[in-house]
């Protein structure tokens, strides 16, 4: 039985990506724009997009249904990644897109908080988890 840290991380990671795929699509025309620039066709950019959230998707499967450690230290490296450029989410006016970034990123953060908590290590661990009250006592 997956532990209530695990689960809340479900709906927080999902609920980041969620609003991330909603970001993309409403900025699609910029994001061309700029790989334009770079040469990309329309086809790769929506590959290389779609590329980018199946991974997302897998990191969630590993963490969240097959208590990877591995898989969650990606994560976490990702979303330390993802901070370095948060202040530019700051710089100028604070538009919709940035809303969104800024929503996506604590959304993010907070669901990889989760992972740390004592259930989460437990089960990471591959403890059985029964009943939370008494793995918080453990690890207090």
């Amino acid at each position: 039985m997956r532990p209530e840290s695990i689960k809340k991380f479900d709906i927080l990671y999902l609920a980041s990506l969620a609003v991330g795929v909603i970001n993309t699509l409403l900025n699609m025309d910029s994001i061309q724009l700029q790989a334009d620039g770079m040469s990309l066709s329309p086809l790769t950019l929506w590959v290389i997009t779609g590329l980018t959230y199946a991974i997302s998707l897998l990191l969630w499967y590993f963490i969240s249904r097959r208590a990877s450690t591995v898989a969650k230290w990606i994560l976490v490296v990702l979303t330390l990644l993802g901070l370095i450029g948060l202040p530019a989410f700051f710089a100028g006016p604070i538009d919709l897109n940035k809303m969104l970034g800024i929503v996506t990123t604590v959304l993010s953060v907070v669901a990889v908080f989760y992972l740390f908590k004592p259930d989460a290590r437990a089960w990471f661990a591959g403890d059985e988890v029964d009943d939370p009250d008494t793995l918080n006592q453990t690890f207090d």
